[in-house]
């Protein structure tokens, strides 16, 4: 083969190649002057944010107000532009006191769509549906405390605003809403049901590629 038949050939494989390319961050499209205005088909992102909360609780006759807190981190992927799908995993720590509190490990399922406000935000509304496990501590005297097992399933809806300060970095915070449906089981006695309404305001950042 001569020399401008290999460069030919080598010039189609490299087209072909970055052509074919999975999408990366410059899939985020935008200029220098109005930032990013859309997030394309195939773009990853990995997210975490915390949630301060306070809470009203209900057990039975007896209702509480508190203060929890709530971590998560979200690997999905934006199946359209700017609509993204991704799976959650879930931390959370509740303090009631008196030696009597809940720490939960869990996951869900989330959908989220993408609004261009201008200028590189977004409005982010999102909305998860997934479940907790975890152990509830109980004091059973003055000083010792019974460990309970605990399931819930949670549904989170959340409504933050996003700004990306570059093309792969996004800040976000807004309110969000937790409900949480489960039951624990003491030893010994019959199972207690609980219903959790969760309302507070979140933040975090977003990695996108």
């Amino acid at each position: 083969m001569n020399r401008p038949a290999v460069l030919l050939a080598l010039s189609l494989s490299f087209a072909l190649l970055t052509t074919a390319r999975p999408a990366a961050a410059d899939d985020l499209y935008g200029d220098q002057s109005r930032g990013i205005s859309r997030i394309h088909k195939g773009v990853w992102a990995i997210d975490l944010g915390a949630l301060a909360i306070f809470r009203h609780e209900t057990q039975g006759d007896a209702s509480a107000t508190r203060i929890a807190t709530d971590f998560n981190l979200t690997v999905s992927r934006f199946f359209m532009n700017n609509v993204s799908v991704g799976v959650v995993g879930i931390f959370a720590y509740d303090s009631q006191g008196d030696d009597n509190s809940a720490l939960g490990l869990g996951g869900a399922i989330e959908g989220r769509a993408h609004l261009r406000l201008g200028q590189g935000a977004f409005f982010r509304p999102g909305l998860a549906l997934g479940a907790v496990f975890g152990n509830r501590e109980i004091p059973t005297g003055a000083t010792t405390v019974e460990e309970a097992s605990q399931v819930a399933f949670t549904a989170r809806v959340s409504l933050p605003i996003a700004y990306f300060i570059s093309r792969s970095l996004a800040l976000h915070a807004g309110p969000q809403f937790n409900l949480n449906v489960g039951s624990y089981k003491p030893s010994g006695a019959e199972s207690q049901s609980f219903t959790t309404i969760d309302g507070g305001f979140a933040v975090g950042v977003a990695y996108v590629f």
